[in-house]
């Protein structure tokens, strides 16, 4: 009698050689029933007592036999899994609570068919799954997941790297296709990962075409992508088939400004990587095969169906919570925008799609606001990564990330012009619109980590020693914003939103003993404002303190305002991207920038972050010079400011 794998409810599959009496009774006592052919076998075993009531068997999956797989329902919507032996005893509710000898049988007969299930896939120039991989892939997620990481350690390694540009011109490398063995030249590989990626795009948008071309590393000819395979957002494999040889290899691509990186061949697991970029192939190597397992797990049946046809289209997505990034977004997803419409005014087969209807991704304002171009091009209504995968497949659209990394002069007027659109209830914008009894400085708070040991007893010095010399001084706290006026303030990036918030507790804490110290005229308080309303609140300051951090992404980039850095020693000796902020390559006309010297800072590794975000000692807080460092920035608030110091004795602190 043979057993086969089901791949829809069986309730509704009568010519299956399995069928279901979802629920009997025998001298008193319920059971389930499931039956081969003419054969019954009644469900018993440990818990299978508590789980009649409500429930119904909504899927049995055959293809591990002898451990079979059922899938139940409730009629709340529960779900539950029972892994059964072919003597119909309920052995677990999971994969953890298996013995050792179950475990084992089922490791053994899942390896073959996830197996042929990830090479097909990830491997074959025409992938199509058998029936038992395909009734693998409709059951729960959960439950694919576990399995997979019972046989995960025999489905994927992390892939070798070999570095192409630490070898000779001559050199080839031996790959092989599906049918034959095929060689790899060092130059047409070297190439395409020297591609650039945004340029890449850019000629496919002007061109009309839903997807890019690199150089095939066999012959060096043009080879169009056929698939993107999207990991979340904002990692992807995209896929290219060479078919003269049937070879499947993958460019791999992400991170920031969303460039290539790595050239993958999983038929040998080897992972081609240019030399300048190795340290970050080496997290990819890493990361790839629970990349692989897991999304084939989750979008397996997707993604198999999305490879059956052509591209329609291509997507420039907008990166999804919890990884959106106020300063990022700015500085590659809007840049991206700018730079395309500078390049180009035909994008007929380019969308943007903006994930999270809640409202929390678009701190700038709408982007067919800021840019009205694109005006019937922008899809929302997507709430996180795993909404724009599957509508990504089901649609068949080519997944990409659009970016850049320059401010221009007309990027930071679109964002001011719509912020001056924007409503706002702020009594502190009205009042300060046109304020001329003295300088108003913006003070940025950090409080998560990478800032001072004690931030408010050095604002509450710096602003009684401008106090002193402008009484009409006003001060605007700056802290996090919020997505819609009223409304709960961001999280800072990575912050766990199963936690309660930490940033902005304690933001409130610092802006409540200013408030109490210089009362509420000197001190105006821009915490939980929308972006918009505190851009208005900026434009109207002279001048700005802050730490180093995402905030610069307003005061800067956008404002373009003057003002003063804080940062710790290690970032102002040893950070790559200290000067992303002032460097007339990243943004267009940069205003005077000014940094406290690395002598006047003392790093505290020792010291607990309020928000830890790991060792690295780019994370420390710090101490500084205090007296000296209020010294400087009176100095440079002096050259910003038309008012004359009319130095007063105040009260002695």
């Amino acid at each position: 009698m043979s057993v086969r794998s089901l791949g829809a409810c069986l309730d509704n599959d009568p010519n299956s050689s399995m069928h279901f009496d979802p629920l009997k009774q025998d001298a008193g006592s319920e059971f389930l029933c499931f039956r081969f052919g003419d054969r019954e076998i009644r469900l018993t075993g440990s818990g299978c007592g508590n789980l009649f009531d409500g429930w119904r068997v909504e899927f049995v999956y055959s293809g591990f036999a002898p451990i079979f797989i059922l899938q139940l329902v409730h009629a709340a919507g529960k779900r539950s899994v029972w892994y059964v032996s072919s003597q119909g005893l309920r052995l677990a509710g999971n994969v953890g609570e298996l013995g050792q000898r179950h475990r084992h049988l089922l490791q053994r007969s899942a390896m073959p068919v996830i197996n042929e299930l990830v090479r097909s896939i990830i491997e074959d120039v025409r992938p199509a799954l058998s029936e038992v991989a395909r009734g693998f892939l409709n059951l729960d997620n959960g439950t694919k997941l576990e399995i997979m990481d019972l046989v995960g350690a025999h489905l994927f390694c992390a892939p070798e790297i070999e570095i192409v540009d630490a070898t000779t011109d001559d050199t080839f490398f031996m790959g092989r296709g599906r049918s034959m063995p095929v060689v790899l030249e060092h130059r047409h590989i070297t190439s395409a990962l020297r591609s650039s990626l945004q340029d890449l795009l850019l000629a496919s948008v002007r061109s009309g075409r839903a997807t890019f071309s690199i150089p095939s590393p066999i012959t060096g000819q043009a080879i169009e992508a056929q698939a993107s395979l999207c990991f979340d957002d904002y990692h992807f494999a995209y896929r290219f088939v060479d078919s003269r040889c049937g070879l499947v290899f993958y460019l791999i691509a992400g991170y920031e400004v969303s460039q290539i990186y790595g050239l993958y061949i999983p038929q040998n697991d080897i992972l081609f990587s240019l030399g300048s970029s190795v340290g970050l192939n080496v997290l990819i190597a890493d990361h790839l095969p629970g990349w692989l397992s897991k999304h084939l797990c989750c979008f397996g049946l997707e993604y198999a169906g999305y490879l059956t046809g052509p591209m329609t289209g291509m997507t420039s997505v907008l990166r999804a919570p919890p990884w959106t990034h106020i300063g990022h977004q700015l500085w590659n997803e809007l840049t991206g925008i700018d730079n395309l419409l500078k390049e180009t005014e035909s994008f007929k087969a380019l969308e943007w799609v903006v994930p999270d209807g809640r409202g929390s991704v678009e701190f700038y304002g709408p982007v067919d606001d800021l840019f009205p171009q694109l005006r019937g091009s922008v899809k929302r209504g997507l709430h996180d990564a795993a909404d724009v995968i599957r509508y990504a497949y089901f649609h068949r659209r080519f997944v990409v990330r659009i970016t850049q990394e320059f401010i221009s002069e007309d990027l930071r007027r679109r964002v001011l012009r719509h912020a001056a659109s924007a409503a706002t209830n702020s009594h502190d914008i009205k009042r300060l619109m046109h304020y001329r009894d003295g300088p108003v400085v913006l003070l940025g708070l950090r409080v998560e980590n990478r800032t001072l040991v004690d931030l408010k007893g050095f604002y509450f010095l710096l602003i009684h020693a401008v106090l002193s010399l402008y009484p009409g001084a006003r001060f605007v706290i700056d802290g996090h914003n919020a997505p819609n006026a009223g409304g709960r303030e961001y999280r800072s990036h990575g912050e766990n939103p199963a936690n309660p918030p930490v940033t902005v507790c304690l933001e409130r804490e610092i802006l409540q003993f200013l408030t109490s110290a210089f009362g509420d005229v000197a001190i105006l308080d821009a915490i939980g404002l929308t972006v918009p309303e505190n851009l208005r609140l900026i434009e109207t300051c002279n001048f700005f303190v802050a730490m180093w951090g995402a905030g610069l992404a307003k005061y800067r980039w956008i404002c373009n305002k003057p003002g003063f850095v804080i940062t710790s020693h290690w970032n102002l000796t040893q950070r790559p991207d200290l000067n992303i902020y002032d460097h007339p390559g990243l943004m267009e006309k940069p205003s005077p920038m000014y940094w406290l010297k690395p002598e006047m800072v003392t790093d505290c590794r020792d010291i607990a972050c309020a928000m830890p975000n790991g060792d690295h000692p780019q994370w420390s807080n710090f101490t500084i010079a205090e007296q000296s460092t209020i010294d400087q920035i009176i100095h440079h608030l002096q050259m910003h400011t038309a008012e004359q110091p009319k130095r007063i004795e105040l009260l002695e602190i």
